[in-house]
């Protein structure tokens, strides 16, 4: 009934307003099946495109850069408590769609949906990249296809989009700064991928050694780089490098001797600790109330602060 007369309401009030009626169930009545609703809306939303488009219209009729589906299930996402993957690669779908059908109209919110897209696909942890990798592939939205090539773990694909089709050296650098942590050899990645282009790509190669010379290993990253690539060129870097390692050194060096100091301690407290013994005889008793029996020859013991001796299996359970 609700579905047979949300029309209605859809037309009579904002988006906002109207997908409230979906949600909000009168009591002692069944909630609606949300798959259900989110199909109905899907087909009214594309009946509006459609009918824009055939109208030659550049705007649609809500002055608004969402449609009806994607309020709806973006709602459904936020009141859920576990993430739900198919919810997560819908709504990247209806977003993918809905900017797809803006550019085609030429309507000017195509920018804000292209970066409510972006910055979905950047922060959900909850869709799934290998079954939405195949709607990005042949579209020109590159950062966004760079950003599920990543979630992929594809982090060369991703480092030539942004070096090859994107040109941004900026981005590659930050994307390398961003993974980093988890996968220390991105900057190695980056050098490849700068050498591998046709030419080789020098001046970004060593511009990338200089800012970067404490996470790239210097004999691979020398070793990789062409035969032409002269001194004159490496000269900041190499010195780079060699500063690094000297305060490395040094480092290494204070940390030694701390090492040491800390193992003198150690010994000078072995050695206080062996001054300290004990005398069993044949009449020394165990001295758990509860046990009072005399020592084994080769048996274990164990020695209180205040001098007692304990059988060690005594000394365990109490």
């Amino acid at each position: 009934v609700v579905l047979k007369y949300a029309t209605v309401v859809i037309q009579s009030c904002s988006p906002h307003d109207a997908i409230s009626v979906f949600f909000d169930s009168p009591v002692g009545t069944e909630p609606l099946d949300p798959m259900e609703v989110l199909e109905y809306l899907e087909k009214r939303d594309e009946a509006v495109i459609k009918a824009c488009v055939k109208s030659g219209s550049s705007t649609l009729p809500q002055d608004d850069d969402t449609t009806l589906a994607i309020l709806f299930i973006h709602n459904l996402i936020a009141s859920e408590e576990i993430g739900n993957p198919v919810l997560h690669n819908k709504l990247v779908i209806l977003l993918l769609q809905f900017y797809m059908h803006l550019c085609a109209m030429e309507a000017p919110q195509h920018d804000n949906v292209r970066k409510q897209l972006f910055q979905f696909l950047r922060y959900s942890k909850h869709y799934v990249a290998r079954e939405l990798a195949p709607h990005f592939k042949s579209t020109e939205l590159h950062e966004e296809y760079a950003v599920i090539l990543a979630r992929m773990g594809r982090h060369r694909d991703a480092l030539k989009i942004y070096t090859h089709t994107l040109k941004s050296h900026k981005h590659a650098r930050e994307y390398c700064e961003m993974v980093y942590p988890q996968n220390p050899d991105i900057f190695v990645m980056l050098l490849e991928t700068y050498l591998q282009e046709n030419p080789p790509n020098i001046s970004q190669a060593v511009q990338l050694l200089q800012n970067h010379p404490s996470k790239l290993p210097p004999e691979a990253a020398l070793e990789m780089l062409p035969g032409e690539t002269t001194f004159s060129h490496l000269q900041n870097y190499v010195g780079s490098v060699l500063t690094l390692q000297q305060t490395r050194n040094r480092q290494n060096k204070i940390i030694l001797q701390l090492m040491r100091k800390e193992h003198l301690k150690a010994m000078v407290e072995k050695k206080r600790l062996e001054r300290k013994h004990v005398i069993i005889t044949r009449d020394t008793v165990c001295a758990n109330p509860n046990c009072q029996r005399r020592f084994q020859r080769d048996g274990a013991f164990a020695r209180l602060p205040n001098g007692d001796i304990m059988h060690y299996a005594c000394y365990e359970k109490q």
